[in-house]
């Protein structure tokens, strides 16, 4: 059984400038649209950069995270390999959480946003908006879960989502067995493989 973890083509979020200043509520704003943002033209290409790629591991079965970014390089991969897409809400993005000890009238480098809304989840409280490291995690397995429920020991499944989750899933597999990591990649269109032992 092999595992190919692709991570969405670049997106408009991902070529955001990270030096722009930016307040809290357009961060807010910014968190809350994720979800759709589209993929650029780069990303339409490393998409199908990927797509070519993965069809030469005869994939057989096709999952995406129900983000556009993802669903649209899972789309261009599917019109490669010839497969239908199974979305999976749990592939989804794990958002940064807004910053709640930040003043509301300053602005800051979009990056700081980022890294003080990402650090916020670490805090195991009950967010207004956004989830929890602890959360997350619990999600990410929940979703392998239900995959791996799906799969035979010939199946060579490719599964589209997001960074955090590609990240967080192969955090998982290394501290509970049953896998090896052949090649990790968590850059846009990059390919994170795993092969059952």
């Amino acid at each position: 059984m092999r595992v190919y973890l692709v991570r969405h083509g670049q997106s408009a979020e991902n070529a955001a400038d990270l030096k722009r200043l930016i307040g809290l509520e357009d961060f807010r704003q910014l968190l809350e649209h994720a979800q759709h943002s589209p993929l650029t033209a780069l990303g339409r290409e490393q998409a199908a950069n990927v797509a070519e790629e993965i069809a030469a591991f005869n994939p057989t079965r096709l999952y995406s995270s129900p983000y556009i970014r993802a669903f649209d390089t899972a789309q261009i991969i599917a019109a490669r390999v010839g497969l239908p897409i199974q979305t999976i809400n749990e592939l989804h993005e794990i958002s940064a959480i807004v910053p709640f000890l930040l003043r509301r009238e300053r602005v800051r480098l979009l990056r700081t946003m980022y890294i003080r809304g990402y650090l916020s989840q670490l805090i195991p409280h009950r967010p207004l908006w956004g989830e929890t490291w602890w959360v997350a995690q619990r999600r990410v397995i929940k979703a392998w879960n239900t995959m791996l429920e799906q799969w035979s020991p010939s199946t060579r499944a490719v599964v589209v989502a997001h960074r955090a989750f590609i990240w967080m899933t192969l955090r998982y597999l290394q501290r509970h067995g049953g896998w090896r990591i052949v090649r990790r990649s968590t850059e846009n269109a990059g390919i994170s493989e795993l092969e059952s032992i």
